[in-house]
């Protein structure tokens, strides 16, 4: 039981690690980013940190639990973390690399064609290479999530991002 317990560690190593910088970061904005004291109805500066390390605390700690449910019900089943591991999608260099070239291009490609359709189209890629073969899904989501974040972003906080400019010439 000691080596599948080093072995759950061993395999979650980045997961544990992305999980307490987390909490690092998340007690660490009270004294790094002072309340905006006027605006107390609007959205703070503190907000976006807070959220983002929260939602990074609860990402990583629900991916820790779920490792570790797969893993007790291999070892009751009798397989053992060795064939859940097997079972496991195995890591591909060559797709970290397409993902890497895929971000580079959205960085070059989102003054140009503005960041909905930008975005939209790169979510599809990237979802596609990390294994999503879900068609409506693969297309309803990035469509939502960029919509969802052009708004929070344009809307809420004010701030401009590139627009679709094929009438420049």
């Amino acid at each position: 039981m000691n080596g599948a317990v080093k072995d759950y560690f061993k395999k979650n190593a980045m997961t544990l690690l992305l999980l307490l910088g987390s909490i690092a970061i998340y007690l660490l904005i009270p004294s790094q980013i002072a309340e905006n004291v006027v605006t107390k109805a609007g959205i703070s500066p503190r907000f976006f940190p807070t959220f983002a390390s929260v939602g990074i605390m609860l990402c990583s700690a629900l991916l820790l639990i779920f490792d570790a449910r797969e893993r007790v019900l291999a070892a009751r089943r009798g397989g053992g973390a060795a064939e859940a591991e097997k079972k496991g999608e195995e890591i591909s260099y060559l797709r970290v690399i397409a993902i890497i070239v895929l971000m580079f291009a959205w960085y070059l490609l989102m003054p140009r064609i503005g960041f909905i359709i930008s975005t939209i189209v790169v979510m599809c890629i990237m979802s596609y290479l990390l294994g999503c073969r879900n068609k409506i899904l693969n297309i309803v989501f990035p469509i939502v999530f960029t919509l969802a974040l052009y708004f929070a972003f344009v809307q809420l906080l004010h701030v401009s991002l590139p627009e679709v400019l094929f009438g420049r010439g």
